[in-house]
C-alpha cells in the first residue's frame, strides 16, 4: 500500500478525551482514504512569557514524545530531526514522500507500522519487490547452454533459425563444448556430429 499525506488535525478524542494527532492518507493506487492516530501532547513543556508549564498550547499546536510512534516515523525519513521541536509547523512535509503501513481495522491504520515506502530492488535477494512485503520472483535470462535434440550434445549457441522446406537458415552460430553425455569427450559418433563444420551441419539438415 502506497500512502500519501492528505491532512491532519489535533484534539482530544475517544471516550477518555485523549490528546491525539490524526492524519489522513490516500492510497496512491485506489484513492481510498485511511486515517492514523498518534499520541501527542497538547500542553506546554515549560513556562515562557506566553504561558506556564502545563498550560494548553494554542489551537493546532502540539508536541510529541521522543520515543512516540510519530517521532519514530519522522526519524525514518530524510527530514531533519530538529524539526520535531516545532512539528506542528512541519507535519505537512509528509506530503512530499510516499509511505506504507498496515490497516488495523476498516479505514484505520496501525500508526506504529507506518514507514517510508522503499523499492527493495536487489536488496531482496532472489526476488524483486514491487511493494515491500509482496515479492515477485526474479526473472532470469534463459541459459544459452542447450541440448541438440538430434545429437544429444550440449552446445552453446546464439540464435538458431527454424529449419523449414521453404525458408533456408540464414544465421547459425554453434560453439560445441566438451560435455558429451555419452563418452565424456573421449570421442564417439555423437562428438563427430557436434564437431561438424557449419556447411556440413546445414547440408545434413537441408
Amino acid at each position: 500500500m502506497r500512502l500519501r499525506y492528505q491532512r491532519h488535525t489535533v484534539g482530544k478524542f475517544g471516550p477518555g478525551k485523549w490528546p491525539a494527532l490524526m492524519i489522513w492518507f490516500a492510497d496512491e493506487v485506489t484513492g481510498s482514504e485511511y486515517v492514523a492516530m498518534f499520541n501527542c501532547i497538547l500542553t506546554r513543556a515549560r513556562s515562557t512569557g506566553k504561558g506556564k508549564k502545563g498550560d494548553p498550547l494554542p489551537p493546532g499546536q502540539f508536541r510529541v514524545a521522543t520515543k512516540s510512534a510519530f517521532a519514530m516515523l519522522w526519524r525514518s525519513t530524510d527530514f531533519p530531526a530538529r524539526y520535531l521541536r516545532d512539528i506542528h509547523r512541519r507535519v505537512t512535509m509528509l506530503s512530499r514522500i510516499t509511505l506504507t503501513g498496515e490497516v488495523s481495522k476498516g479505514d484505520r491504520l496501525h500508526a506504529a507500522s507506518l514507514r517510508v515506502w522503499q523499492e527493495c530492488g536487489n536488496a531482496c535477494g532472489n526476488s524483486v519487490a514491487s511493494e515491500c512485503g509482496k515479492s515477485i520472483p526474479q526473472t532470469h535470462e534463459p541459459s544459452s547452454l542447450q541440448v541438440d535434440s538430434s545429437t544429444g550434445i550440449y552446445c552453446r549457441s546464439n540464435k538458431v533459425n527454424k529449419v523449414s522446406a521453404v525458408t533456408a537458415i540464414t544465421t547459425v552460430v554453434r560453439e560445441p563444448i566438451h560435455t558429451c553425455p555419452y563418452c565424456d569427450g573421449e570421442g564417439c559418433k555423437w562428438c563427430d556430429l557436434a564437431n561438424q563444420s557449419e556447411e556440413e551441419w546445414l547440408k545434413a539438415y537441408a
